[in-house]
């Protein structure tokens, strides 16, 4: 294991990376929708919602490096064996891709749609190759390399896009292609960090497709299990474009991005976290795992508070939004589902190889996320249930999930999930019935009573990490 300095250097450069990732996120909601119509914009973030699926083409070979070689250290891989995975994955996204733009030339007559799945079909190549780098160097604990690729990526979109609005453009294509040109630049960054794993020719061609076989059979349930959690979301999403308008599409994803904003933060100790944990006692992961849901879930609540101000901002900002951004009084409280789901249930599950039981919990959320859509959409048809479906369901898997995993490591935290339950139920239900600073009142005593509760729980378990009493 590695020294507990450079654990801590790790976790800090990891979170100030996403602190900077949550800080663009911001500049672009603030500036896009600024700039683009509410049709051009819904244009953006369709993109932005199908390009998330792309990993689907590489069938979970990613995942299956990550489950496989997680723990491992980066100067021990076999640099054969990763210099003909890197050169078969290429050849094999770039096929994919090509199958895709066939498709989309052949079969898409809308213009603004076929401009959406050419750029898709672009992406499949040179938006998986920096995923194939960053799953590699996160099992690896190559935590540097792997942030400061993500920059590169994110700096570029960055930059480009804020040169663009300053030009006053108001068409969405030239955003989207900054997208394109920031994950090219991250590949070759990667590509160039990672040189001492490339050699000249693809070799023993028969060896690398069984190596391959094998990481897609170890990591296809991951990636289901991956794509069936952004599926909980992307069905309801999907029905909101099907159901109302590529406009209202595009208001919605703006509300549940402003949302996520929090997440950011809580994901980047994850990242972290798995190599360390599959480095660990089966005793030190449940004292870490008793201490890190203090923390993620007392972090989250009072994050949420941010909600005031930033509502305010953004109604402020964005009063063509106004309609969408009164959605974020309900759907805030994801950032705490989100971030225990990804912190204390995929992250442990992942270490423990639980796998097939996020794969299993994700697919059942699938089909009741599909059941209220059809719901939402073709008998009630009500926005309103739309939204409330989408925080229902997050809390329903955030809590299987924390049950299943507290379960792994010996623990029973049922208390503490429901305490986490009722005081986001105070912030829904004070924010959908009351108006203005009045509405924040319920959840501040919600707050209060919580702290009082588990707030010397909360100290000691920030004083332990701290001390490093937990490694």
């Amino acid at each position: 294991m590695g020294s507990a300095e450079s654990n801590r250097n790790k976790i800090l450069f990891s979170t100030g990376t996403n602190f900077l990732s949550a800080g663009i996120t911001v500049v672009l909601v603030a500036l896009l929708p600024l700039r683009l119509d509410v049709t051009s914009y819904g244009y953006y973030q369709l993109f932005m919602f199908y390009n998330a699926y792309t990993p689907i083409a590489y069938l979970g070979w990613c995942e299956g490096i990550y489950l496989r070689y997680g723990g491992q250290f980066y100067q021990d891989l076999d640099k054969r064996v990763f210099n003909n995975q890197i050169r078969l994955f290429v050849i094999f996204q770039a096929l994919v891709g090509l199958v895709l733009l066939g498709a989309t030339l052949s079969a898409v007559a809308s213009e603004e749609r076929k401009f959406v799945f050419v750029c898709l079909s672009v992406s499949v190549l040179i938006t998986n190759l920096p995923y194939f780098f960053q799953y590699l160097l996160t099992a690896v604990g190559e935590i540097e390399k792997y942030c400061l690729g993500f920059i590169v990526a994110r700096g570029t979109i960055l930059i480009a896009s804020v040169a663009f609005f300053s030009l006053g453009i108001n068409s969405y294509r030239p955003y989207v292609m900054c997208v394109l040109v920031g994950d090219a630049l991250a590949s070759v960054y990667y590509l160039y960090n990672c040189r001492n794993l490339l050699m000249r020719h693809l070799t023993d061609l028969r060896g690398s497709v069984v190596e391959a076989k094998e990481n897609i059979i170890a990591g296809a349930p991951l990636l289901i299990g991956n794509t069936a959690s952004m599926l909980v979301i992307g069905v309801m999403r999907q029905g909101v474009e099907r159901g109302w308008s590529v406009a209202t599409f595009g208001k919605v994803s703006l509300t549940l991005q402003a949302s996520n904003i929090v997440l950011k933060f809580i994901s980047a100790v994850g990242t972290v976290l798995f190599p360390l944990l599959r480095r660990m006692s089966a005793e030190r992961q449940a004292d870490l795992y008793r201490d890190l849901a203090s923390l993620v879930q007392s972090f989250s609540l009072i994050m949420m508070l941010s909600y005031y101000p930033i509502c305010v901002i953004l109604n402020w900002w964005l009063p063509k939004y106004s309609d969408a951004i009164a959605y974020m009084g309900v759907l805030f409280p994801i950032c705490l589902f989100e971030a225990k789901t990804s912190l204390l249930g995929y992250t442990y599950l992942k270490s423990l190889r639980k796998e097939r039981q996020i794969m299993y919990v994700n697919l059942a959320m699938v089909a009741v996320s599909i059941m209220l859509a059809v719901a939402g959409v073709v008998y009630v048809h009500s926005l309103d249930f739309m939204i409330f479906g989408i925080v229902v369901i997050l809390a329903v898997r955030s809590t299987v999930l924390e049950c299943i995993a507290s379960k792994a490591v010996g623990l029973n935290t049922t208390r503490f999930i429901v305490e986490g339950i009722l005081v986001s139920a105070a912030f829904v239900v004070s924010n959908w019935f009351m108006q203005g600073s009045l509405s924040s009142l319920p959840y501040l005593i919600a707050m209060l009573i919580y702290l009082l509760i588990e707030g010397r729980q909360t100290m000691d378990s920030l004083r332990l990490l701290r001390d490093n009493k937990n490694p």
